[in-house]
């Protein structure tokens, strides 16, 4: 009866130590296996040429320099978020996440014109220059108001604009750049400061040696400004030619308004505001107006 009631403990005890067993025995395997899996084959030598780079920690949030800020009433640096969705997640009843995005940092209607401007005429000056004669680049370049295409005459505070940002542009891509607008001396006025440009100055021949013009038109229509550009020799000979569209904007509807004969001092009453500084085709909606 003894041995027969510790065989029977023995065979009871058998299958919870073969089951032991196994466990440490598949707890191996599984590691090997999976060191087997996630052994990264040999890079061939024509990938190992073209990493040239270094990986960047992956889900690495792009963030700002440090700065100062005062949390819970007390100093600490912060960095902040480059190019991210920040927000705010919330809890909700329900055991979930609630996602408010933070405020956006939006660019004033304004502000967007005016960088879209810049660069627009950032890609004129690229298109008079891509391709240029190289033994062109040590002649002065003399940038000139833009003009209306339907009156030679007549210019505007866009067609100075063009002028004066080509004379920019033109200097940062190495491009000597004259200043033809010099009085011969500086001019001091008390009370306002010290002047040396001038536009009574005396005219430049076009048939100045070493020196290019730039000139260009424009075309107002309802929607768009179509720009058209050239850099010329003084014998009328067109080196380069470059184009444009300008979206006709607030702003450039409030550069071209410009136009306008100036009323003479004094002589500017109220009511004819509107009429003096805008243009006389604009609908209501053009001057941006609330319209119900």
């Amino acid at each position: 009866m003894h041995t027969s009631r510790f065989s029977r403990s023995a065979r009871r005890a058998l299958p919870a130590l073969l089951g032991l067993l196994l466990i440490f025995g598949a707890t191996d395997a599984p590691a090997r296996e999976f060191e087997a899996v996630n052994t990264p084959p040999v890079m061939p030598e024509a990938m190992r040429q073209m990493e040239t780079t270094a990986a960047k920690p992956f889900n690495a949030l792009p963030v700002g320099p440090k700065r100062p800020a005062t949390v819970g009433g007390g100093k600490v640096t912060v960095h902040e978020s480059l190019g991210n969705d920040v927000g705010f997640a919330v809890p909700e009843t329900s055991g979930g996440y609630v996602w408010i995005p933070a405020p956006a940092k939006s660019v004033r209607p304004g502000v967007a014109d005016a960088r879209e401007m810049r660069l627009k005429v950032r890609e004129l000056a690229s298109q008079l220059i891509a391709g240029m004669d190289p033994s062109l680049r040590g002649m002065v370049a003399l940038p000139t108001s833009f003009v209306n295409q339907e009156d030679f005459t007549r210019t505007s505070p866009l067609g100075r604009f063009m002028a004066e940002q080509l004379m920019y542009e033109f200097n940062q891509r190495g491009f000597p750049v004259r200043e033809y607008r010099m009085a011969p001396q500086i001019t001091s006025r008390e009370g306002e400061g010290e002047f040396l440009l001038s536009r009574n100055v005396a005219p430049i021949p076009v048939g100045t040696a070493g020196v290019l013009f730039v000139v260009g038109t424009y075309f107002v229509d309802h929607q768009a400004v179509f720009i058209n550009a050239r850099l010329v020799r003084g014998n009328g000979t067109v080196l380069r030619t470059a184009q444009l569209v300008l979206p006709n904007s607030a702003m450039t509807r409030r550069m071209l308004a410009g136009a306008a004969k100036a009323l003479p001092k004094g002589k500017l009453p109220i009511r004819d505001y509107r009429t003096t500084t805008q243009p006389t085709n604009l609908t209501p909606f053009d001057r941006g107006e609330d319209i119900h």
